[in-house]
């Protein structure tokens, strides 16, 4: 078995695993409480993050690449 074989192996044996342990958690139910505080989240504004913003305003490693 080559090298490359073995890393395709163990990445579909892991995208398996994925598959099989989110496979239950797609669905979910709730209450009226849970319900409304959930599309409440949703309605929200987005909060502001700082870090985040700074991040994206910083040049990206392949913008960086063609200014070496």
């Amino acid at each position: 078995m080559t090298a490359q074989t073995a890393k395709t192996e163990k990445l579909e044996i892991a995208l398996a695993r994925a598959e099989k342990t989110l496979a239950d958690r797609r669905y979910f139910t709730l209450d009226g409480k849970q319900s409304r505080a959930f599309v409440a989240a949703l309605d929200a504004p987005p909060r502001e993050l700082p870090r985040l913003k700074k991040l994206f305003q910083e040049k990206s490693i392949f913008e960086q690449a063609h200014t070496l």
